[in-house]
């Protein structure tokens, strides 16, 4: 009996944890990125997919940290990631895959910004400006 249990407390777990991780930009169906308006003021653009080794890009790890709300710490699965060029300005949208993993284009040395894409997160880590050609590994937090 403990074990049946233990079991449901922990599908529960993954199951909220799940829930937690969903952000409203999943509701049109759409997955793919998604870059801000051209110039011509037209609909979203697919976020060019560069190579793993692309040195004019920003690219790492998401990983959702413990917190009160959420008790279990792992990847951001799926979830919606903006780069901000310095001013604040959006230049593109990307969702993370499974693994947390994301890149975005990016012209080397010029500094960026990355924020969440969902109001369920806030930005743990990096809170510094980033630099096309980095590497980083983003810490994101549950809202309480």
């Amino acid at each position: 009996m403990k074990f049946l249990i233990a079991v449901f407390l922990v599908l529960a777990a993954l199951a909220i944890s799940a829930v937690a991780h969903a952000d409203s930009d999943s509701a049109n169906g759409s997955s793919a990125p998604v870059t801000g308006r051209g110039k011509r003021g037209g609909g979203k653009k697919p976020n060019p997919n560069p190579s793993a080794g692309n040195p004019d890009s920003v690219r790492g790890t998401c990983t959702v940290i413990e917190s009160p709300s959420n008790p279990i710490a792992g990847p951001c699965v799926t979830t919606m990631l903006v780069l901000n060029d310095i001013d604040g300005n959006e230049i593109a949208k990307d969702r993370t895959t499974a693994q947390g993993q994301f890149e975005f284009t990016a012209e080397r040395g010029k500094a960026y910004k990355i924020a969440p894409g969902s109001k369920y997160y806030n930005l743990v880590s990096p809170t510094t400006a980033i630099h096309g050609g980095d590497k980083i590994n983003l810490q994101l937090q549950q809202k309480e």
